[in-house]
């Protein structure tokens, strides 16, 4: 016979080990492991169950259990129940009744002492679970062996709980089965803590499933122990990969040497953590990501764990980049304007200034933003400026004003306009363009003035024609008296006068015949140096500073000597009591900059021929009239006021440009800018011209003059010469006169003439009739008949109004024997 291991001490083992289970369950349910639950329990009961059957086997030999021994070897279990729910139940075959303990009939909701049969337990177990134990039972009774099998009941008592029942076949001597004995042990708390943990796990998994962030949590090391699937759906990665240092493989490379750094910083110190960085999605792309911790402390302060996040800010993150570089290019546009701008808040402090307010100011924008404006602008409290910045403000409506700042000299243009924060200003400096405006509304007024005193000239030049000419005539009769001839030579002299006036009205209006060529200023300034002395006097020392090498200028000569010399003759007015008269030349370039401010003048290289005097100096409040016609500063009688008004026109109509500067008591510059001579170009020598004049001629003259008087002359004198002429008052009439000509030698004509025909359109149809036939001009006002950019065209002869009769009879006998050589 086997030895037995005494019932009483494999009792006890059992509960042991049913107990341990218990107790491992709770254990893990607390701990948050609910996975481990079923595992470490069923190992516990298995043990149970072992050592049941241990004892069960070793009572074989012995004969069948008396009911006083039904509960003898399960006894020990029962001592167990206050801790863990366990009781015995014990199932003889031949009754079909069950002995079972207390506890047990507690956790089927039946009174204590109660015998129920088979068919009454089984009634309380829950759908399968009813067959699945009957199907154990019948595999005990008819094969021996025992089962473990977990199951849900519904008691009585209305309640429904969950039992772990193990059974365990018991023989008789012969081997027969004769009843089964086995635990039953009430799970429902345990199995409530685990559904309650896997309801909190479950909660936990949607709400970090739901959250827009990885949650993640490391221990004190910084070693990741956990990850929400978030990261792991983000970055198409497994979640075990990326544990522990895994997860650094999702950052951009340029973003890992920053990210460690301020890690290793945190966990150095026990301080919470933020970074932000780019992390990998599985589409390829990199996104910026927020990522925080916070560490978990024990009772000495020491971080024991971190709790963590990462959410995708990469849109806010690209947004607020967005918002730096439009800030960026709001400044540099701002600071790039020639406008200043400043933003002012509704405490009246300085919020914003470009570099433009910087420059006007005088003051860094650092010494300004945050502060009053008014503390920091006294000057203008008082002034309209206040009054449309404080108007701005109260009513939300935009302020204009212009505004002279004293304090810097200076013509603002200043805009208040309102906003939710204040009000937004933006100052432009007009200085220079109230200048400009200036200078263009003078030259707009000169403009005006030079077309009225043209048309004068026009008229005035036509009848000195007659004057001079006719005097001239009447001054070569031998039969009138002295007395006569006294008084012809005033009518001349006062004719010539007249002459020399229109020409300088026609020189400030620009409509003076030029004809332009490649001249050496400083050969001419040398040339006529000595006329300077004679005309200055003693008084005055006359110097020159030539630059060696200059280039040539384009530029009439003989009207560029006059214009140097009523610069002279209007210096040495300037300077009673004697003094200096200095005469420089110089080539300078005038660049985009300087052109801005003088519309009047293009941009490029000039020759500057500079007249300066150690005179009295000219009163700030003329200089903007110093170049109107008869405008003077002399006393009545001492001038006609158009010296510097022909130096003006002359200027203008070469395609220079003249300037003028003075200081009272410290003299004056006047500056004559001359165009270059175009590339090629080569010094014209003078033809000589003859100063006899001829006592005959002889040809055919069409001589076309509107204005009767100088037609009349015209005509007359150049008969009396011995030419065949045959007047017309237009060009048509011209015309109709060549039909029923049968040769022409000259076209003597005017160049303004009414009728619908120009002088220039008369000889165009005349040449083209009578091909060869020269043509002699004769105008006191050109415009741009036979003018171009204030030049005359090439190969165009003019005769000047007013000309003397000597000027008429030389200039037809040079055009008609030149015509005589050509053909010979």
């Amino acid at each position: 016979m086997q030895k037995s291991i005494p019932p009483r001490v494999l009792a006890l083992a059992a509960a042991i080990a049913a107990v341990t289970a218990g107790i491992v369950a709770v254990i893990a349910m607390t701990t948050g492991q609910p996975s481990v639950i079923a595992v470490l329990a069923a190992v516990a009961m298995i043990v149970a169950l072992v050592i049941a059957a241990v004892s069960a086997r070793s009572g074989r030999a012995t004969a069948a259990l008396s009911p006083a021994s039904d509960t003898g070897a399960f006894g020990a279990v029962d001592t167990a129940n206050p801790l863990s729910r366990i009781g015995t139940w014990s199932y003889a075959y031949d009754d079909g009744h069950i002995v079972w303990s207390d506890e047990v009939a507690a956790i089927h909701g039946r009174p204590a002492g109660h015998r129920p049969r088979l068919e009454e337990v089984l009634s309380d177990f829950v759908g399968g679970d009813r067959q699945r134990l009957d199907d154990a039972i019948a595999h005990a009774v008819t094969l021996g062996e025992p089962f473990f099998e977990e199951c849900q009941i519904d008691a009585p008592d209305g309640v429904r709980r969950s039992i772990l029942i193990i059974g365990e076949p018991q023989v008789d001597d012969e081997g027969h089965p004769v009843r089964l004995h086995g635990t039953i042990q009430d799970l429902t708390p345990w199995r409530e803590a685990e559904r309650s943990a896997e309801a909190q796990r479950r909660r936990f998994t949607q709400l970090t499933s739901a959250l827009p962030l990885a949650v993640w949590s490391a221990n004190a090391d910084g070693q990741i122990d956990y990850i929400s699937e978030a990261l792991a759906e983000y970055s198409g990665r497994e979640l075990d990969d990326l544990m522990g240092e895994g997860w650094l493989t999702l950052l951009h490379p340029d973003d890992v040497p920053m990210m460690t750094e301020r890690w290793t910083a945190a966990l150095a110190g026990g301080l919470p953590y933020e970074a932000t960085f780019r992390i990998g999605h599985h589409s390829g792309e990199y996104r910026w990501h927020r990522v925080g911790a916070k560490p978990e402390y024990d009772d000495q302060g020491h971080a024991t764990r971190w709790w963590g996040s990462a959410i995708d800010v990469h849109h806010a993150h690209t947004v607020e980049e967005r918002a730096k570089q439009l800030a960026h290019d709001r400044d540099v546009i701002l600071d790039s304007i020639s406008d200043g701008v400043l933003a002012i808040g509704r405490d009246w402090r300085i919020a914003y200034m470009n570099d433009r307010v910087q420059e006007m100011s005088g003051r860094p924008r650092e010494s300004l933003v945050g502060k009053e404006w008014w503390a920091e602008y006294p000057d203008v409290l008082g002034t309209p400026v206040q009054e449309a910045y404080e108007t701005a403000m109260a009513s939300g409506v935009s302020q204009f004003l212009t505004f002279y700042d004293q304090a810097r000299s200076r013509w603002l243009e200043i805009t208040a306009t309102p906003s939710s924060l204040g009000i937004t200003v933006f100052f432009r400096d007009i200085t220079d363009a109230r200048e400009l405006g200036e200078r263009l509304e003078q030259a707009q007024r000169l403009e005006s003035v030079g077309r009225l005193t043209g048309g004068i000239a026009h008229d005035f030049n036509n009848l000195l024609t007659v004057v001079i000419g006719g005097a001239d005539a009447v001054s070569r009769d031998d039969g009138i008296s002295a007395g006569s001839r006294d008084m012809i030579g005033l009518v001349r002299q006062a004719a010539g006068r007249g002459a020399e006036l229109t020409g300088r009205l026609l020189a400030f209006a620009r409509r003076q015949p030029l004809a332009p060529q490649h001249t050496d200023v400083n050969r001419l300034i040398e040339g006529f140096e000595s006329l300077l002395h004679r005309t200055l006097g003693d008084d005055i020392t006359v110097e020159t500073v030539l630059t060696p090498d200059l280039p040539a200028a384009h530029v009439d000569p003989s009207q560029f000597e006059s214009a140097v010399l009523n610069l002279a003759i209007n210096a040495r007015d300037a300077m009673p009591d004697g003094g200096t008269l200095t005469v420089e030349t110089e080539l300078k370039h005038l660049d985009e900059s300087y052109v801005t401010s003088h519309a009047e003048v293009k941009p490029g290289s000039y020759v500057v021929v500079t007249v300066t005097d150690s005179g009295m100096g000219i009163a700030p409040e003329v200089l903007d009239q110093l170049f109107d016609p008869f405008f003077t500063t002399k006393d009545v009688g001492h001038g006609f006021g158009m010296g510097l008004a022909m130096v003006w026109g002359f200027a203008r109509q070469t395609g220079g440009h003249v300037t003028v500067y003075s200081e009272v008591g410290h003299g004056s510059s006047f500056r004559l800018y001359l165009p270059l001579a175009p590339d090629g170009a080569r010094p014209q020598e003078a033809k000589p011209s003859s100063d006899s004049l001829p006592t005959q001629g002889s040809g055919v003259i069409l001589l076309a003059e509107d204005d009767a008087l100088v037609r009349a002359f015209a005509t007359k004198h150049l008969r009396s010469l011995g030419y065949d002429v045959t007047p017309a008052a237009t060009g048509p009439q011209a015309l109709e006169q060549l039909a029923q000509m049968d040769t022409v030698d000259l076209l003597f004509t005017d160049v303004i003439m009414p009728g619908g025909m120009t002088g220039r359109d008369l000889a165009e149809r005349v040449v083209a009739s009578r091909p060869g036939t020269p043509v002699l001009y004769a105008s006191g006002y050109t415009e741009n008949v036979i003018m171009h950019n204030g030049k005359l065209d090439e190969g165009v002869a003019l005769l000047a109004k007013p000309y003397s009769a000597k000027e008429l009879a030389i200039r037809v006998h040079e055009k008609i024997s030149e015509s005589v050589r050509a053909d010979t």
